[in-house]
């Protein structure tokens, strides 16, 4: 929850198939806990986004360029 959402698009899992993610990809893991960590941090304090809250939308795109169309979309 956050008062500005911010999406993005990391490719979390391998791409499988054309509609189908694989196993995990540990990069993408570690994208992901970045994004997370930065945006807690940027919460924790009140002189960076006064009165603002940020919040994200983590999506794994699977290395599927049309996954992450999809994706976007519903952004």
């Amino acid at each position: 929850d956050g008062d500005v959402i911010l999406g993005c698009l990391i490719s979390v899992r391998e791409k499988e198939s054309y509609d189908k993610c694989g196993k995990f990809f540990e990069a993408g893991i570690s994208r992901a806990e970045s994004v997370i960590y930065v945006i807690d941090k940027i919460n924790e304090d009140p002189a960076l986004l006064p009165g603002i809250k940020l919040g994200y939308d983590i999506r794994d795109y699977c290395d599927s360029p049309a996954l992450a169309m999809q994706h976007a979309y519903d952004f």
